[in-house]
């Protein structure tokens, strides 16, 4: 499996890019500065601006890393980039083979 990006030019979002697998456009993904919090284990309640990932498959209005409980509890989105591609990659391959069915 080959994994493209392609930066979307003219986007108000930061590094949007959408992802290409084996020459299909799967999604997108890209970042935002929200309130997450500092640290889980020494300040659970104190939050500050952090730079996070966000992801949405293609034809799809939900947006991956928000509206969870992990969301909730520690803020939106995914740490890294890699975290929201895989995060991606599992929501094609579950709704696909819903589709299949």
């Amino acid at each position: 499996m080959i994994v493209n990006f392609k930066s979307v030019k003219g986007s108000a979002k930061s590094a949007h890019q959408t992802v290409i697998v084996d020459d299909g456009l799967v999604g997108e993904v890209w970042r935002e500065q929200v309130n997450a919090v500092v640290s889980k284990l020494t300040a659970p309640r104190q939050t500050a601006l952090k730079w996070r990932w966000f992801a949405r498959r293609h034809g799809a209005a939900d947006t991956l890393g928000r509206g969870t409980r992990a969301a909730m509890l520690f803020g939106p989105g995914f740490k890294s980039k890699d975290a929201a591609i895989d995060a991606l990659l599992r929501a094609v391959e579950t709704s696909g083979a819903r589709e299949e069915r």
